[in-house]
C-alpha cells in the first residue's frame, strides 16, 4: 500500500507540477490535494504532501498548493465534497487543512510552556540495545557517542556505505569503553535487508530496546528540473526506511521509536520538495504508529524530532548562508550538547510525540514562524535548546527591499531610448548587492554559481527583481538564468517589462501566448465576422472518415433522450433552443470544400425548429426507441446546416420524451452536459419572461480553431509528440481479440450497441472501493475494462483509448462543439496482478496520458507508419465515462435521463460508455458488426460485470484467477512461471516476457521475495502447486551461499563447509518440492563473478560443487538443469558483471547478461512444454518414392531429387536418435525389394 500511496500521492503531484511548470503558467495555479485520513486509519503517505506543497510554493509563487484531509466522508453528506474543494480554492493561505465531524481545522504550531510538561524520567537503559540508522553520519555518530559514553549502550550503527578510515577510528574509540558498537552496512530502503538486520540483532542480543532513525539524503534541486530517480532517492531512507524499520520491529518490546525529522517538513524549503515531503511523512507516521500502539499492535512511544541545521552534522552550509539564517530568522546551527539536551527532553516527555527544535534568538524565531504561518501537528512543541541568544544588528544583512527611489529609477530607465541597457545595468547592481560584490567584480557572462549563488540568494533576488520592475518572475525562471546576461534576457521577456518599455503609462498585461503553450490560451476576439473558417483537427478527422464511409454514413450521428413529466411551455422551449443555437456558432455550421480543403461555413442565423409528435395513441416508450433508431440511421448532409434535430414526443397529456440528435462534427459527449445546463437556465428564465441569465459567448469555436492552429506550430506539440513516439515504441498495432469472423479488408463502419445496467449495490461498492484507495470511479471502471480485455485476448500489453474532453484552455470549458478526442492508455497487466494493482497501473497511465495531450489525428500522423483499412490505428477499443447525470430542474417539469436512448455509433471495434444515473451505473457496449456478433457482446458485458463484482469482493484475487467468466477466450487461467533466486533476479523479466509472447506460451511470470529459495521450495501452501502446468525456476549463484558471512571470505574451511551444506540442502529441498507439487523444476547455476572466476581455488571448488549438484539432479524425475558452462557457451556475453548493481542491490549481472539468461531459461521452458517426437512413421508409396511398389514393381518406382531429399532427411533424423518406422498396404517383401533394388536409399 505504501508504493500505491506514493504513486497516487506525491509522485502524481511531482509529474503534474513538472508538466505545469514546463508550460510556464502566468496566472496562479490553485491545487487542492484531498485525501481520506481517519483517526482509525491515518495516511502518512498522503499527509506528507503538505511538505511537498510548502516547498513547491516557495520555489514558484504561482503554485498555490495545499492538502486537505477528510477525516470522515460520512460527515460531508450534507456538504458536497465539491463545495469543500471550492471553499478551499477560496482560502489559498491555509496550506494544511483537516475536516473533522463537519468542522474545518487548520494545522498551526502551538508553543507549550516546558514547565507544564511532566518529566517522566529518561527511557534510556544501561547497556540497552539500540539501532541507529545514519550511524556513520554526523548526527548519528553524535548520538552514538552519547549513548556509548553515558549509557554503555550496545549499539548497532547502520549505514549504506563502507566506513572510511576516520569513521572506523571513531567507532574503535567508542568500543574502548564499556560500550559495544557494531557497524552494519544495510540499505534500509530494502525490506529484506532490514528484516535480516533485525533478525541478526535479535539473535545476537535477544531484544532491541529502541530505534533511532537518523538516516537521510539530500539532493537539492528545483522541482522543474529534478529527475524522478533523484526524487525517489531522497524518499528512500526516510519514507521506505521508516516503514520497513517499523514493520521489522513490530513484535519487538521497544521503549521508543524515534524519528529524526527536519524543519523542512514543517515549513518547506527551496529545492527540497522531496526532502520536505519525506520529513512530513515521518512527522505524520508518528500518528499512524501511535494508533497501532494504542491498539496494542506496537510497543514503545513514537517520537518525531524536527531538527534544524546541526553545527556538527553531515549536512552543512557555508558561512554566508549561516549568516543569512541568523539575519533573516534569528536561527543558529544547533551545537551537539544542545542537541543531546533536546533528545533527552524528548524521551522524558511522554505526552508529546512531535517536537520542533530551534536554536538562536527565540523572539526572532517565533516572529518568523508566526509571520509565515508555518503549519504542523496541533500538539507540536516549539522548543529552544540552550539559552536564548541576543542577536545584535550587524549591518551585514541583505536589504532585499528596493527603495522606492530605486524602483522609480528603474522604471524611468525603461522610458529612455536605451531602456534595455538601463535594465541590464540596474539588474547587475541588484545581483552584485545580493552577492556582496562590487559591480565591477561581477562578469555579466559568468555563471553566478562561481560567486556563491545559492537558493537563499535566489529567493531574495526574485523578490527584489519583481518589486523593482513590477513583474512576476518565478524562482524556476531565475534559476534557469545562470548569468546576469541570461537573467536580463528573461527579464526583458516579462510581459510587464515589455509593456512598460512600449507604453510607460500602461498597466502591465499578459500577452496571448504565441508559442503554442496550452496553458496560456488565446485572446478573446468575440464572434468572427467571416462566414468561412478552417476546421479543427478533430473536425478534419471526422470529415475524412465521412468521406471514406460515404455521404449516407450515420457513423458520427449521436442521439439522446429525456423523459419530461409536467406542463411544458412549448413557446419557452422553442425560444430556449433558438437561443442556444444563436449563442453557439458551431451549431450554425456546415462543411464545404474550398480549393480542396475542408472549411466550416457559419450561417449568420438559423432557426431552431422543434418538431412535436403526438404519440398518445401509441406506446410512448417503444415509439421513442424506434425514433432513436431512425435518428441514428438517418444521415446528415455535412454541406447543409443544421447538423442537429430536435423532437418532442407527447406520450400522454403531461408526459413527453425529448429527443436530440446531432453530428459529432459539431457536438461531442461533454456538449451533452453543457447543453442541458444552458437549457435549464434559459428555459427557467423564459418561462418567467425574463431575459437570458447567461453571459454572452465571446470566444467562439472558430476562435478556438485559430488558437489550435497556432498551438500546432509551437514547441509544446513537438515535445508531446516526441514523448508519445517513445511511449508507443514497440506497441502492438492491433489488440487481437477473438472475433466472430475474419476482418474485412475494408471496414463498413456498420455498428450496433447493447445497453446494460449495474445493480445499485455493485455501483455503490465500486464507489466505496475507489474512495478507499483515493481513486476516481472512472479509474476503477477502466481498470475493469483492462481486465476484461486481457481475459478475452490474453494480451498483457494493452492499448486502450479514453475519450478526453479536449477543452484544454479555460475559454472553451463551457463551449459546445467538437473538442473531444481519444487519449492513449498503454497499460501493462503482466505478472498476474491483483485488481488493486491493475487499478494503480491504470491510474499511472491516466496521469501520463493527461500530461502530454495530443489531438489523436496528429498523433496518428506522427507515430503510425503505414495504415490499413482493416482496423483503426493505435486504438481499437475506447472507454468513455460520462460522469453523473444529476437531476435537471425545469419549472413544473421533472426531467429524467433515458440512458437507453443514448446512442452513438463507433468507428472502433469496441466502445464502452458508462454514466451514473440515480446512483446506478448504466451504459452500453457499441461494436462493429463486421467482427462481432451480438451474443459475443452479451458475453463481454456479463464478464465485465463479474469482473467488477469480484474486484470489489476479492480485491486480492489475481487477474488470472478470476472465475465464472463466460466470454470467448475467457476463463482460461494462465499457469504460473515462478522464479526463485538467491540474488535480485527481476531484471530477467523483460527477456522472459518477450519470449513468452513471441512463443505464445500461456504463462504468467511471478517472482518470489528476495533470497527466499528454501522458504519457497519447502512451503506447503505454495501458489504454483495449485496449477498442474506450473513451472518453478531456481536461479543460484553459488558464491552467494556465503554472501552475508564476512568470515567465510577469508576462512577457507568455513567457506567450504557452508557451501557444501548449501548444495546438499538445495538438492534436498529441490527433490522435496518436486515430490510434493509434481510440476517441472528448472535449476540454473549462473556464472560466477569475475572476482571469484579469477581466484583459481574458489573457481575450482565451486565448479566441483556445481558438478555434484547437477549429477544428483540428473537422477530426480521432473528436475531439469542448466549449467553455467552451457549458458555461457550457447549465449556468450563478454561482460556479465555489474559490480555497482551487485554492491548496491545484489543485482549481479549486466542487462545483456540478464537478456541471455532469460533466453536460455525460455529455451528450456519451451523444450519442456513442447517435447520432441521420438518416433516418425512414414508411408512408403508416393512418400518415399513415386509409385506403388506392389503394382508397379520394385524396379519401376521413381525416385526424383525431391524424394531423395526427404530420404536423406529421414536418415539424418535416425542418426540423431529418432525411431523411424515404415508402414505400407503392400507386403513386407515388396517393400524390402525396393530397398534391394535401390541401395542408395540406405
Amino acid at each position: 500500500m505504501l508504493e500505491q500511496g506514493l504513486a497516487m500521492g506525491v509522485f502524481s503531484l511531482f509529474y503534474l507540477t513538472q508538466a505545469i511548470q514546463a508550460r510556464q503558467p502566468r496566472p496562479d495555479i490553485d491545487l487542492v490535494y484531498m485525501y481520506v485520513d481517519t483517526d482509525a486509519c491515518p495516511q502518512p503517505q498522503y499527509a506528507g504532501v503538505s511538505g511537498f506543497a510548502k516547498s513547491a510554493r516557495m520555489e514558484n509563487g504561482t503554485l498555490r498548493y495545499k492538502s486537505v484531509a477528510i477525516a470522515d466522508l460520512d460527515t460531508l453528506a450534507d456538504v458536497a465534497l465539491v463545495d469543500v474543494a471550492i471553499d478551499e480554492f477560496n482560502a489559498p493561505e491555509d496550506i494544511e487543512v483537516r475536516y473533522v465531524n463537519g468542522l474545518r481545522w487548520v494545522h498551526r504550531l502551538r508553543e507549550i510552556d516546558q514547565q507544564q510538561l511532566t518529566d517522566s524520567g529518561l527511557r534510556l537503559r544501561q547497556a540497552g540495545v539500540y539501532l541507529i540508522t545514519g550511524g556513520a553520519g554526523g548526527i548519528g555518530l553524535i548520538i552514538a557517542d552519547y549513548l556509548a559514553r553515558k549509557h554503555r549502550g550496545r549499539l548497532i550503527l547502520i549505514g549504506r556505505r563502507e566506513l572510511d578510515e576516520r569513521q572506523r577510528q571513531r567507532i574503535d574509540q567508542l568500543n574502548q569503553g564499556q560500550a559495544e558498537v557494531i557497524y552494519r552496512r544495510t540499505d534500509i530502503s530494502d525490506a529484506a535487508q532490514v528484516e535480516t538486520l533485525v533478525a541478526e540483532t535479535l539473535e545476537r542480543y535477544d531484544r532491541i530496546h529502541g530505534v533511532i532513525h537518523a538516516a537521510g539524503v539530500i539532493q537539492d534541486g528545483l522541482l522543474a528540473s529534478k529527475r524522478a530517480e533523484e526524487f525517489r532517492a531522497v524518499l528512500a531512507p526516510k519514507v521506505y526506511g521508516t516503514y520497513y524499520l517499523d514493520r521489522a520491529t513490530k513484535d519487538c518490546e521497544l521503549d521508543f521509536f524515534v524519528l529524526f525529522s527536519s524543519l523542512a517538513g514543517i515549513g518547506g524549503n527551496i529545492g527540497q520538495t522531496d526532502y520536505s515531503y519525506a520529513n512530513a511523512f515521518m512527522d505524520n507516521f508518528v500518528s499512524w504508529r501511535e494508533g497501532l500502539r494504542s491498539r496494542l499492535q506496537r510497543q514503545g512511544q513514537t517520537i518525531a524530532l524536527d531538527w534544524p541545521l546541526w553545527a556538527d552534522g553531515t549536512m552543512q552550509v557555508d558561512a554566508q548562508t549561516r549568516a543569512r539564517l541568523v539575519n533573516t530568522v534569528g536561527m543558529l546551527p544547533l551545537p551537539a550538547d544542545a542537541g543531546i539536551e533536546a533528545f533527552e527532553q524528548a524521551l522524558a516527555w511522554h505526552e508529546i510525540n512531535q517536537l520542533i527544535v530551534t536554536y538562536g534568538d527565540k523572539s526572532r524565531i517565533r516572529a518568523s514562524i508566526q509571520a509565515k504561518s508555518i503549519e504542523g501537528d496541533a500538539e507540536a512543541v516549539l522548543t529552544r535548546a540552550g539559552e536564548a541568544i541576543e542577536m545584535q544588528d550587524s549591518g551585514g544583512a541583505l536589504d532585499a527591499q528596493p527603495r522606492v527611489g530605486q524602483q522609480e529609477a528603474a522604471r524611468q530607465g525603461m522610458r529612455d531610448d536605451n531602456a534595455q541597457v538601463q535594465i541590464h545595468e540596474r539588474l547587475r547592481e541588484i545581483i552584485a548587492q545580493a552577492l556582496k560584490l562590487d559591480v565591477e567584480e561581477l562578469d555579466p557572462k559568468e555563471d553566478l554559481a562561481k560567486y556563491g549563488m545559492d537558493s537563499i540568494i535566489v529567493m531574495e533576488l526574485v523578490r527584489s527583481i519583481n518589486e523593482a520592475y513590477g513583474c512576476s518572475m518565478t524562482l524556476g525562471e531565475l534559476m534557469d538564468g545562470r548569468s546576469v546576461d541570461a537573467i536580463a534576457e528573461l527579464l526583458l521577456s516579462q510581459p510587464a517589462v515589455k509593456a512598460a518599455m512600449q507604453d510607460p503609462v500602461a498597466a502591465p498585461t499578459l500577452d496571448a501566448d504565441a508559442t503554442g503553450d496550452v496553458s496560456s490560451g488565446p485572446a478573446d476576439k468575440g464572434s468572427s465576422s467571416s462566414a468561412d473558417w478552417p476546421v479543427s483537427v478533430e473536425q478534419e478527422r471526422i470529415w475524412l472518415v465521412e468521406q471514406l464511409s460515404g455521404n449516407s454514413s450515420t457513423l458520427n450521428v449521436m442521439s439522446m433522450g429525456f423523459e419530461l413529466s409536467g406542463q411544458i411551455d412549448l413557446h419557452a422551449m422553442q425560444r430556449t433552443l433558438g437561443e442556444i443555437v444563436r449563442r453557439h456558432q458551431v451549431l450554425r455550421a456546415s462543411f464545404i470544400m474550398v480549393e480542396g480543403v475542408p472549411m466550416q461555413r457559419i450561417a449568420s442565423h438559423l432557426d431552431a425548429h422543434l418538431e412535436v409528435l403526438d404519440c398518445r395513441t401509441d406506446d410512448g416508450r417503444e415509439m421513442a426507441r424506434r425514433l432513436v433508431e431512425e435518428e441514428t440511421s438517418t444521415a446528415f448532409d455535412l454541406t447543409r446546416a443544421p447538423l442537429w434535430r430536435f423532437k418532442l414526443l407527447r406520450s400522454d397529456d403531461h408526459e413527453y420524451v425529448f429527443l436530440f440528435s446531432a453530428h459529432h462534427i459539431v457536438f461531442d459527449a461533454l456538449s451533452v452536459v453543457l447543453f442541458l445546463q444552458e437549457l435549464q437556465a434559459l428555459y427557467s428564465a423564459f418561462c418567467q419572461d425574463k431575459p437570458s441569465p447567461l453571459h454572452e459567448v465571446r470566444f467562439q469555436y472558430s476562435d478556438f480553431v485559430q488558437w489550435q492552429q497556432k498551438y500546432l506550430r509551437g514547441p509544446r506539440l513537438r515535445k508531446a509528440l516526441a514523448f508519445w513516439e517513445e511511449r508507443l515504441r514497440g506497441a502492438p498495432p492491433l489488440l487481437e481479440m477473438p472475433t466472430d469472423r475474419p476482418r474485412p479488408k475494408t471496414r463498413t463502419f456498420v455498428s450496433a450497441h447493447e445497453a446494460f445496467e449495474l445493480s445499485a449495490s455493485l455501483s455503490q461498492n465500486l464507489r466505496l472501493f475507489s474512495e478507499q484507495r483515493n481513486l476516481t470511479l472512472f479509474t476503477t471502471l477502466i481498470a475493469g475494462f483492462n481486465a476484461l480485455l486481457h481475459q478475452h485476448s490474453g494480451v498483457e500489453d494493452l492499448i486502450v483509448g479514453y475519450l478526453y474532453s479536449g477543452r484544454v484552455i479555460p475559454e472553451v470549458e463551457s463551449l459546445l462543439g467538437c473538442f473531444a478526442y481519444p487519449l492513449v492508455l498503454r497499460t501493462d497487466v503482466s505478472g498476474n496482478p491483483k485488481f488493486e494493482e491493475i487499478a494503480l497501473r491504470t491510474h499511472r497511465t491516466l496521469l501520463e496520458a493527461s500530461t502530454e495531450k495530443v489531438p489523436f489525428n496528429k498523433l496518428v500522423e506522427h507515430v503510425v507508419r503505414g495504415r490499413t483499412a482493416e482496423y483503426n490505428p493505435i486504438i481499437q477499443c475506447v472507454f468513455t465515462f460520462m460522469g453523473e447525470f444529476g437531476e435537471i430542474s425545469l419549472p413544473d417539469v421533472i426531467v429524467k435521463p433515458r440512458p437507453d436512448l443514448f446512442q452513438a455509433p463507433t468507428e472502433v471495434d469496441l466502445a464502452v460508455r458508462i454514466s451514473l444515473v440515480n446512483g446506478r451505473l448504466q451504459g452500453d457496449f457499441s461494436y462493429q458488426k463486421d467482427v462481432f456478433d451480438a451474443n459475443t457482446i452479451s458475453s463481454l458485458i456479463a464478464d465485465y460485470q463479474r469482473i467488477l463484482t469480484q474486484a470489489v469482493e476479492k480485491p486480492d484475487l489475481g487477474l488470472n484467477q478470476l472465475t465464472d467468466l463466460t466470454g470467448v477466450g475467457a476463463g482460461k487461467e494462465f499457469a504460473p512461471l515462478r522464479i526463485l533466486a538467491n540474488f535480485t533476479a527481476e531484471p530477467v523479466a523483460d527477456s522472459i516476457r518477450f519470449w513468452l509472447q513471441k512463443l505464445g506460451l500461456k504463462y504468467t511470470l511471478e517472482f518470489a521475495d528476495y533470497s527466499q529459495v528454501f522458504q519457497e521450495l519447502l512451503a506447503a501452501d505454495r501458489g504454483p502447486a495449485k496449477h498442474a502446468h506450473a513451472i518453478t525456476v531456481v536461479l543460484i549463484r553459488l558464491e552467494d551461499a556465503t554472501r552475508f558471512d564476512t568470515r567465510a571470505l577469508t576462512d577457507r574451511e568455513r567457506f567450504v563447509d557452508k557451501t557444501r551444506r548449501f548444495a546438499d540442502d538445495l538438492v534436498s529441498a529441490f527433490k522435496q518440492s518436486i515430490e510434493r507439487v509434481g510440476h517441472p523444476h528448472i535449476l540454473c547455476i549462473t556464472p560466477a563473478s569475475a572476482t571469484i572466476a579469477s581466484a583459481s581455488w574458489h573457481a575450482a571448488f565451486l565448479g566441483d560443487i556445481e558438478g555434484l549438484i547437477l549429477s544428483e539432479l540428473a537422477a530426480i524425475a521432473g528436475a531439469y538443469a542448466i549449467s553455467s558452462e552451457e549458458l555461457q557457451t550457447l549465449y556468450p556475453v563478454a561482460d556479465i558483471d555489474d559490480r555497482h548493481g551487485d554492491k548496491a542491490g545484489h543485482v549481479p549481472y549486466t542487462p545483456l547478461a540478464f537478456m541471455a539468461l532469460g533466453t536460455m531459461l525460455m529455451r528450456r521452458v519451451y523444450a519442456i512444454t513442447h517435447p520432441l517426437y521420438k518416433v516418425i512413421v512414414l508411408d512408403c508409396d508416393n512418400t518415399l518414392w513415386q509409385g506403388v511398389c506392389g503394382e508397379d514393381g520394385a524396379k519401376n518406382v521413381v525416385i526424383t531429387e525431391e524424394f531423395r531429399a526427404l530420404q536423406e532427411f529421414v536418415v539424418d533424423l535416425q542418426h540423431k536418435g529418432m525411431l523411424v518406422c515404415l508402414c505400407s498396404k503392400n507386403s513386407e517383401a515388396d517393400v524390402l525389394r525396393v530397398f534391394e533394388e535401390h541401395p542408395e536409399m540406405g
